[in-house]
This record gives C-alpha cells, sequence and structure tokens, in this order.
C-alpha cells in the first residue's frame, strides 16, 4: 500500500493497494494494465523487505502534525506566540490524525508480517513435501518400496537313456512317453520350510539339444513371496528339490534322467 496525497486534484491524501500475485490467475475487479508486483522471482524475505522498506519510507514522510501540507499558526500556549507546541498544546484535530496515522503504519506491518509468516511457512512446506508436490526435477533420492514377491524362474532339462522320450513340437520340445507329464502347461509348485502351497506356475515348450537330444523346457512361477527361509520345488510327481532364496531369485536348474 501507498499514501497519495491527491496533490493538484483537491483530493484529501488516502490510501493505494500495491497488489502482488503469485501467478498470473485472470481476477476479477483488477485492470488488465494494472502493474503489480511478480511474487514468482521473490522470495517471502525479499517481499516482506521491500515492503517494511517503503512503510519505513511513509512513516518519514509524514509530518510531526500528521497532515502532510499543512500549514498554519499552532497555539503554544502562550498568548501572541508561534513556533512548535508541546504535547499538552496539541490540537484535538492532531491528536486525532497522528492516532489514525500511527494505527494505519501498525495495521499494514501487522499485515505483512502475517503475510510474511504464510509464506515462509509455504515455502518450507513444499520444500519437505513428497511426491507429486515435490519438484519433478528435484535431485533428491525418492525412496522406493521393495516388492513383497518375486517370479520364480528356471529350466527344466529332461535326460532321456533312449530315444522316443522326447517329442517335437512347433514350439520347441517337450516330454512324452516316460516323460509324459512334462509338457507345457504343467504345474509347478512352490511351498515353504512348512509345507504350504505359496505359489504356482507352470512349465513351458523347450528348445531341443540336438548333441545330446535332450529337452531344455522353461518355468516361471509368479508371486512367489519373499522372507521365506527355503522354498520346494515340485514338478508333477517327479518329487520334491528345496532351493535357497537366493538361488530362487536368480533362477533354478532342475533335471531329470529318465531310462
Amino acid at each position: 500500500m501507498k499514501e497519495t496525497d491527491g496533490a493538484g486534484s483537491g483530493a484529501r491524501p488516502g490510501w493505494a493497494v500495491a497488489p502482488a500475485r503469485f501467478d498470473d490467475t485472470p481476477l476479477p475487479g483488477l485492470l488488465p494494465d494494472m502493474v503489480w508486483v511478480d511474487l514468482r522471482i521473490r522470495t517471502p524475505q525479499q517481499f516482506a523487505a521491500m515492503i517494511t522498506a517503503k512503510l519505513a519510507a511513509l512513516a518519514r514522510a509524514v509530518p510531526p502534525n500528521g497532515v502532510a501540507g499543512s500549514s498554519g499558526p499552532v497555539d503554544s500556549g502562550e498568548p501572541g506566540a508561534g513556533g512548535s507546541s508541546t504535547g499538552r498544546d496539541i490540537a484535538p484535530a492532531n491528536l486525532l490524525t497522528r492516532w489514525l496515522t500511527r494505527r494505519r503504519l501498525l495495521s499494514c506491518a501487522l499485515t505483512v508480517t502475517s503475510l510474511a509468516a504464510v509464506a515462509v511457512g509455504f515455502a518450507v512446506y513444499n520444500t519437505k513435501a513428497d511426491p507429486p508436490f515435490r519438484h519433478r526435477h528435484d535431485p533428491r533420492p525418492r525412496h522406493t518400496v521393495k516388492p513383497s514377491t518375486f517370479t520364480l524362474y528356471g529350466t527344466l532339462t529332461l535326460k532321456p537313456a533312449s530315444n522316443g522320450r522326447i517329442a517335437r513340437i512347433p514350439q520347441g520340445c517337450q516330454g512324452t512317453s516316460y516323460f509324459s507329464d512334462l509338457a507345457a502347461g504343467t504345474a509347478v509348485i512352490v511351498e515353504d520350510p512348512k509345507g504350504r502351497q505359496v505359489a504356482v506356475g507352470a512349465l513351458q515348450a523347450g528348445w531341443l539339444a540336438h548333441v545330446n537330444n535332450w529337452c531344455v523346457m522353461t518355468l516361471a512361477v509368479p508371486d512367489v513371496p519373499r522372507g521365506v527361509l527355503s522354498y520346494s520345488v515340485t514338478i508333477s510327481h517327479r518329487g520334491t528339490q528345496v532351493v535357497t532364496p537366493q538361488n530362487a531369485r536368480e533362477g533354478v536348474a532342475l533335471q531329470i534322467v529318465g531310462p
């Protein structure tokens, strides 16, 4: 805010508002050519210091009698004498003017202090806020939640001792005859150390190792829980293989030897 003297227009002294804005949002009642303080390029401390300086300048501009540009004799308490007056000889109108002026300055100072406190508080909150309130280019590391489950991957190699145990299919190979239960879609069950089933997956068609005539099938078991001491992997009725958590996460390699 600033005080206008209305010089040359016959207007009485008054108050004008110097607006300050945080963005370019249109506001009803404000003229488009109005000059305003851009708070996007100023910190709360700079804005508070700017207003405090203007209030200090306004206080220095107010003359001792409280009315800018006023003139005329002041009663000094002695007949026919002029000069400065004492506090008890100031006219009631001048006392009222001084009181009103001080109240205006005090009200402005309190308003500026409150606005500065709110701005500083918002800046501190925005600095400590978590996403999505933090800036997208914030270099601080973000906390990531470790997944509670993982997918167990692995291979199952069928090693027949004689021919006729491996079937060729368009997708690759799978078991037949003695290995007929080991085909694409066969269930792969994972249990915890107490024998409780924790996840189920399936075999997938493999590829044929031409050198040894072996069939290497793949397996995948999703949603295996972490935090288990060991895992028991069972494929069909071919027995159970116990693996450690590290091996389960890195991938298991199983094999079945047949006649």
